[in-house]
């Protein structure tokens, strides 16, 4: 919460954007090598799917009834994939124990404020999906690439965003496939005007970075791992000033500015 007063996390909606890749000179793509939805069956926005809409591939939202989970000004919250103890070892939903051979390139989850399980949502359990009772489950708006867990890719090549929007909105929103026709995936087509905040992540691959998903209104720069995939470190907003302890992060709107690599720790700021 980067503003002065208490405001409640109830409903806010975490959305991971789909998009290409890597650059490429296609059929289905834009000058830029990002996919170009005019072509994308579902479609019915003409050339403003390129400029007024980004794509969610899968949303979470927090549940609620819309106060009963306050931030503070200068708090944050942990949304987890699994909400377990990373550093150690536990038993798998196969009863199989899964070893951590190095806990110090992990971390501790256990205490998130909420976690993204599955189990409901899918109708069965998947494995390495624990459930931990103590934590708050997200509650799943829109899941659309099939995978059993929430992921993030281990290169960054993503974008992610903070969206409010009702079931009803949802509904409304256009529904549209991959414009390369390689998938049946269905992707929500959301107007970039939900958007709370958005950050992305890319790197450079050698010769073109990622093509960007967000417009440069949401985000001008990118923030990326400068020590690679699995370095056990994470991008985290530099802390702008600090008041009276409420720590005050930067954002304005372009990612290269305003994140740096730190290692990865629950609720750690840098400083």
């Amino acid at each position: 919460n980067n503003s002065s007063e208490m405001i409640y996390a109830d409903g806010l909606i975490f959305g991971q954007l789909f998009g290409a890749n890597s650059v490429e000179s296609k059929p289905y793509s834009q000058p830029s090598g990002q996919l170009d939805w005019t072509k994308a069956e579902g479609n019915t926005k003409g050339a403003k799917a390129n400029t007024d809409f980004v794509y969610v591939v899968n949303a979470v939202k927090v549940p609620g009834n819309g106060t009963m989970y306050p931030i503070q000004p200068g708090q944050s919250i942990i949304i987890a994939q699994t909400a377990i103890n990373h550093k150690g070892n536990y038993v798998d939903l196969s009863g199989n124990v899964v070893e951590i051979l190095k806990p110090e390139l992990t971390v501790d989850l256990s205490n998130a404020d909420f976690e993204v399980n599955m189990t409901g949502y899918l109708g069965s359990e998947y494995k390495y999906d624990i459930q931990n009772p103590n934590v708050p489950d997200m509650d799943i708006v829109w899941w659309a690439n099939g995978n059993k867990d929430l992921m993030l890719d281990n290169l960054g090549r993503q974008a992610y965003i903070l969206f409010r929007a009702t079931d009803e909105e949802i509904n409304s929103f256009g529904k549209v496939k991959n414009p390369s026709n390689q998938t049946n995936f269905i992707y929500l087509q959301l107007p970039n005007d939900y958007i709370l905040d958005g950050v992305e992540t890319t790197q450079d691959m050698g010769s073109k970075l990622v093509p960007k998903k967000l417009q440069n209104k949401q985000d001008a720069g990118y923030a990326y791992l400068t020590a690679g995939a699995y370095s056990s470190t994470s991008i985290i907003r530099k802390t702008q000033k600090v008041i009276n302890g409420r720590i005050i992060v930067k954002d304005t709107n372009n990612s290269t500015n305003d994140f740096i690599n730190i290692k990865a720790e629950p609720k750690v700021f840098a400083h």
